[in-house]
């Protein structure tokens, strides 16, 4: 199901979920983590410490042409 938090994917519009996990020291030093995923095309972020920063990190989104 699709989170409402979160943007359809930048990539092909599938829905998004956000999962936590945890890495080992040598991946991510602060062992849990939070990442938002497109189900559909599978594209995924980097980790983020909170699922708060996941989310708007993942909803971040460039207009078009350049930006300083």
């Amino acid at each position: 199901m699709h989170d409402q938090r979160l943007k359809r994917c930048p990539f092909c519009g599938g829905a998004c979920k956000t999962i936590q996990g945890e890495a080992s020291g040598a991946v991510w030093a602060h062992g849990i983590f939070w990442r938002a995923y497109c189900t559909k095309c599978q594209a995924r972020q980097l980790f983020h410490r909170s699922e708060a920063k996941a989310i708007a990190a993942w909803n971040h989104r460039v207009k078009d042409g350049c930006e300083s």
